[in-house]
C-alpha cells in the first residue's frame, strides 16, 4: 500500500512537471523560450567625439592668405622705411635670403641684406601674389607665388620687376610671432622701365 502511494506521488509530480503551465498562473515556472520583441530602430548612443587639436596654420584658406598678405605687407613696409628692428622680428635667427647675385644666411646678414636691397633700388612697392602653399607639418608652411616690385627713384622714372617667390614659414599660434625661414626671389625678366614695351 505504502509502496503504491509513492508510485502515485512521483507519477503525479513527473505530470505536474512535465506539463504546461497555465497561462494564467504567473507564478508557475517557464517551460517554453520566451521570444522578446525588440524595436529595430534603437537609437546609438553617442560616442563624444576627442576635440580635434588645431595647428596654428589656419585650415580656411581665405583666413590664411589673410595672413600670409598681411605679414608680406609688414616686411615690405620695413624694408621700404629702412626699419631693421621690427624687420628682424618676422625672419627666424637662422633664416636663409636667396636673392638673384647672392645668398645670405642668419639673421642680421638678412636683415641687412634687404634693407640694402630697397635703399640701393628705390624700392616703393613689393607686392607677392600666392599661388599655392604645401604644408610641411603642423607648423611650417611653404607659401609660393608670383611677385612685382616697383622702384622709383624720380616722378617720372619707375621700374618694375616680376618674378617668382618660395617663401618657408615657422607658424605660431599666435599670428604675430610667425617668422620666415627662408625666402627667394628670382626675376623672370630683366626690369623694365615704365611705359616700355
Amino acid at each position: 500500500m505504502q509502496r503504491v502511494s509513492l508510485l502515485l506521488v512521483i507519477a503525479t509530480g513527473i505530470v505536474a512537471c512535465g506539463s504546461p503551465a497555465s497561462k494564467q498562473d504567473s507564478k508557475a515556472p517557464a517551460v517554453e523560450p520566451v521570444v522578446i520583441s525588440a524595436p529595430v530602430d534603437v537609437p546609438t548612443p553617442a560616442v563624444a567625439a576627442a576635440p580635434k587639436k588645431t595647428g596654428p596654420i589656419p585650415e580656411d584658406q581665405r583666413q590664411l592668405a589673410i595672413v600670409l598678405a598681411q605679414e608680406y605687407g609688414l616686411v615690405t613696409a620695413t624694408m621700404i622705411r629702412q626699419d631693421p628692428r621690427i624687420l628682424g622680428q618676422l625672419y627666424a635667427p637662422d633664416a636663409v635670403l636667396h636673392v638673384p647675385d647672392s645668398t645670405v644666411t642668419g639673421l642680421p646678414a638678412v636683415v641687412r641684406s634687404w634693407i640694402a636691397f630697397a635703399h640701393n633700388k628705390s624700392l616703393t612697392e613689393f607686392l607677392r601674389i600666392s599661388r599655392g602653399h604645401r604644408v610641411v607639418d603642423d607648423s611650417t608652411l611653404v607659401d609660393s607665388g608670383t611677385y612685382q616690385m616697383i622702384f622709383k627713384r624720380t616722378e617720372k622714372d619707375s621700374v618694375t620687376e616680376r618674378g617668382e617667390y618660395t617663401t618657408t614659414w615657422r607658424a605660431r599660434q599666435d599670428v604675430s610671432k610667425w617668422v620666415i625661414l627662408e625666402d627667394a626671389i628670382q626675376p623672370r625678366t630683366a626690369p623694365k622701365k615704365k611705359g616700355a614695351k
